[in-house]
């Protein structure tokens, strides 16, 4: 939590509107509900601490939060306005998930990040 506040305080010194946090890291030994319920609880204090700041979540490959509806459930439940999701497409990819997950997180969503090569009017694009 500590370090999640010190980067909310530099985000306020350089005037940065966003800031990522990644949900957490869930070991066999984890309950995943009780960590679901920690997780979340603290994204809405860090939502409170820095209500000027938009704070969204990225679905990484952690061991929590791999489906679209379940990381746009988990953001909605906070009740904060200043939160969302930075969605990953590779790792939607990685945990299955199929090409209209983005549709699933209306609403919440604020970025999309894709490492993977993208395909338009016939051009090959990858990104940097």
């Amino acid at each position: 939590m500590n370090a999640a506040k010190k980067m909310l305080d530099a985000a306020r010194i350089l005037g940065a509107e966003n800031a990522l946090i990644i949900p957490g890291m869930l070991t066999e030994d984890d309950d995943y509900e009780q960590s679901y319920c920690l997780v979340q609880e603290r994204l809405a204090t860090l939502c409170d601490y820095a209500p000027e700041i938009n704070v969204a979540v990225e679905n990484v490959w952690d061991g929590m939060l791999y489906s679209p509806l379940e990381v746009k459930r988990f953001v909605d439940e906070t009740g904060k306005k200043n939160r969302g999701i930075y969605f990953d497409i590779a790792n939607a990819r990685r945990a299955g998930e199929s090409s209209n997950s983005i549709a699933k997180t209306t609403g919440c969503l604020w970025t999309i990040s894709t490492r993977l090569p993208i395909c338009w009017m016939g051009m090959l694009i990858i990104p940097r």
